[in-house]
Formats: C-alpha cells, structure tokens, sequence
C-alpha cells in the first residue's frame, strides 16, 4: 500500500511539474516578463527577446546565430498573446524605445514586453558584430569587453550614451558566462 502511494504521489508531482509551464503560458492577461527563471540570463534572455519579436510580427528570419530554443519558443508564444491583446500598438513603441535604451512608459505590458525585445536584438547585434543595427562602437565595446570579462579583469563602462554602456556591459557579462576566449566560435550561423 505504501509503495503504491508512493509511486501515486511520484508521478502526481511530476505531472503537475511538467504541466506547469503550460499553466503559466495559458494566462492571457498577465503577460509576465519571462516565465522561466533560465531565461534572464545572457543570450537565453536575448533568445527570448527575439521570440516575442517573432511571436509578434509572425515574421520568420532573424533567429539569433546564438540560441536558447525554450527562452525562444517562450518570447514566441509571449509575442503571440501581446499581439492579440488589447494594446498591441503600445509593442512597436517599446521595441523602439529598447532598441535606443531610452525607457518611457505607456502603462501598458505591451509597452514593457517590447522595450525588452528591443533591447535585446541590440545585445544580439552586438554579439554577432552587425554593425549596420548597432554601429562599429557598440559592437567593439563589445567585443573589448568580451575579452575582460573572459580574463575577468575589471572594466570600466562608458555611462552615456546608455546604448553603448550595454554594449560593453553585454560584452563583459558574455566573456565571462562563456568563458571561450573568442565568442565568434559560439556563433553558429542557422
């Protein structure tokens, strides 16, 4: 009787694990930032940034060379439901505030969930070297940074303008979460 309780209870508490992250992405209304706790870090938070790019435009392409397929199916599903809510137009405004770091509110989670995607294809930009999104000196910011924070020497960041201050800051956080000394051998074109 005990082992069977015992295995009763086993599988009940794996199934409401597994059932959990899809309880989670079923609410509509609360379009909270990111639901899993893997996805706030680096390029994971990056992959989920351009999932709701994805989720909201429909738009297939731009898909990071450097991705973290679950955080990128989430922002995906994310971006779906924003785009079927009712302040949808707020998404675009927060994409163009977070791509220039330049944070405003419109009240809205849209607005929110937008200014996260924005600045996360800047970061994406950077690690991949697209000068033509972020220009040469964000993306050599990145990449000096890079290198500190792979040898986790210290570095100082540039505070103005706030788009090149998380260039280096994306750079150094990277060199040392990878801990490669090139990121280009991470950059694996899809």
């Amino acid at each position: 009787m005990k082992k069977n309780l015992r295995i009763w209870f086993a599988r009940s508490l794996c199934g409401a694990i597994l059932l959990a992250p899809a309880v989670v992405l079923a609410q509509p209304a609360d379009l909270s930032p990111v639901s899993s706790n893997a996805c706030q870090v680096s390029y994971r938070f990056d992959s989920y940034g351009a999932g709701l790019v994805r989720g909201f435009t429909g738009e297939r392409g731009n898909v990071p060379k450097l991705i973290d397929v679950l955080c990128y199916k989430l922002g995906e599903q994310r971006g779906e439901i924003v785009r079927n809510s009712s302040c949808a137009a707020d998404f675009g405004t927060g994409l163009s505030a977070g791509r220039a770091f330049a944070p405003g509110s419109s009240g809205s989670v849209c607005y929110r969930e937008g200014y996260l995607a924005g600045n996360a294809l800047v970061r994406i930009a950077a690690r991949e070297g697209n000068v033509a999104q972020v220009g040469a000196q964000c993306v050599l910011l990145y990449r000096d940074n890079y290198t500190q924070g792979y040898s986790r020497t210290g570095q100082a960041f540039p505070v103005s303008p706030p788009l090149l201050r998380e260039c280096a800051m994306a750079g150094y956080h990277d060199g040392g979460w990878f801990n490669v000394p090139n990121i280009d051998s991470l950059l694996v074109p899809l």
